[in-house]
């Protein structure tokens, strides 16, 4: 009896192999066993001419799938139930239901073993390396499948033609989502095969494609501009005072940008200043142009500065490439960057946000995908959000209850939102704006 039980658990390791190498070779990853490849690793290249042809690769593992468990389970009814049956009849009481013990016993044994050493095990295993078990088992393989070929091609053939029957059609996997990444990323990094770094740079990079040039320029109001027409030392005395090392130059009115000067080259002019001849010529972008295709226009233009308009073709404001860059590396600070947290975190659990903080990170720090209004008016900051919420200019101390957040202004720098307070809001708060009259 022993040597038909040799041959079962035999049987089921054969099982097992087959089961280990389908799970390793879906698992395993493309772009490692094509790097190994390009190495000159002809095992890796055989597991990908395995995975490049998975219904020859999937037939040739269910032949022998089948193959297997058909024999261990024939063998060991017609053997060990023969075997087992008498001595089953010889205990009191037995005898008349021996038969249906034993097969009973047998199928049980033969699928409880098939099921942990033929397939959970060997699955397991295959999980744990399944590049290195691909490459390893790829050239038996396809040796076996070109041993089983014409059986292969019979099953493969019979299987697409049902498959078209039912009126399916073979499809190339759906490209990785954007989510589907950003989960991988987490998961890299919580494993600690990423680092927090990456993980935010990639997440940044994904943020960076849908922004637009509006959500981060400077304001028309923040923007230190120069008339054509002002005095050599007025121009000196704006130059030195400012820390920019680019100014627009206008005429009139900032709405006509006539070009971009250098501090450096009005400077070396020394009293006799004539922006006319430093001028260089503008970069203009829509305020609707996504960033990306902003940064495509500094690489092309070489530019360092541009002035963002809207439809009407007036200045908006202008966006410079640091803004740009920021938004990939995080803030870039010089000696003469004016330090000043855009979200400070207070001991009661609230808020204090610039008030120009874009609304992306907005969405991001309250853990939304859409603000409330955002579908029937534009914003690109808080400023513009609370703006649009109250439906007026705001004050000191008005404040709107949305999302379960109430968005106090704290401070205002003449006509804009310096400074917003965010706290949760209280149960016994009705939801919806609070509105001071209108100014008189």
């Amino acid at each position: 009896m022993s040597l038909e039980i040799i041959i079962i658990l035999l049987l089921i390791a054969a099982n097992g192999l087959f089961a280990g190498i389908e799970m390793a070779v879906v698992s395993s990853r493309r772009s490692r066993l094509e790097a190994r490849a390009e190495e000159g690793d002809r095992r890796a290249q055989a597991a990908l001419d395995l995975i490049e042809t998975p219904s020859t690769f999937l037939s040739t593992i269910q032949i022998g799938i089948t193959l297997v468990s058909t024999l261990a389970g024939t063998f060991g009814g017609a053997t060990l139930v023969a075997r087992l049956a008498p001595a089953l009849a010889a205990l009191p009481g037995l005898a008349p239901y021996a038969q249906t013990i034993a097969v009973a016993v047998v199928v049980i044994g033969i699928t409880f073993l098939t099921l942990i050493f033929g397939e959970l095990v060997p699955k397991r295993i295959a999980l744990s390396h399944p590049e290195s078990i691909a490459r390893r088992s790829a050239p038996l393989m396809k040796s076996l499948a070109a041993v089983v070929k014409p059986v292969v091609w019979l099953l493969s053939g019979t299987t697409e033609l049902i498959l078209r029957l039912l009126g399916q059609r073979a499809a190339e996997p759906p490209p990785a989502s954007e989510e589907e990444i950003k989960y991988l990323m987490a998961e890299g990094a919580r494993a600690g095969v990423f680092a927090g770094t990456e993980q935010e740079l990639v997440e940044r990079v994904f943020r960076f494609a849908d922004m637009r040039v509006g959500e981060l320029m400077r304001p028309r109001s923040e923007v230190v501009a120069i008339d054509i027409d002002t005095p050599p030392e007025e121009v000196r005395r704006i130059v030195l005072s400012a820390t920019y090392s680019r100014f627009p130059v206008y005429r009139d009115s900032l709405d006509n940008v006539l070009g971009i000067a250098h501090a450096r080259d009005i400077l070396v002019q020394g009293d006799q200043i004539d922006l006319q001849k430093i001028l260089r010529q503008p970069l203009f972008v829509p305020e609707s142009q996504l960033i990306s295709s902003t940064l495509r226009a500094f690489q092309v233009t070489h530019s360092h500065i541009a002035i963002v308009i809207n439809e009407y073709g007036e200045t908006e404001g202008l966006v410079t490439l640091e803004d740009v860059l920021e938004q990939l590396v995080g803030e870039i600070e010089d000696e003469y960057d004016r330090v000043e947290q855009a979200i400070v975190r207070r001991a009661d659990g609230s808020l204090l946000v610039d008030g120009m903080l874009p609304a992306d990170e907005l969405r991001e720090l309250l853990g939304v995908e859409q603000l409330p209004g955002e579908e029937n008016y534009q914003f690109n900051t808080l400023a513009g959000f609370l703006m649009g919420q109250l439906g007026r200019l705001p004050r000191v101390a008005d404040y709107v209850i949305a999302d379960g957040h109430r968005f106090e202004v704290v401070d205002m720098d003449g006509r804009r939102i310096d400074r917003v307070l965010i706290t949760p809001s209280q149960p016994a708060q009705a939801p919806g704006p609070a509105k001071q009259p209108p100014q008189s």
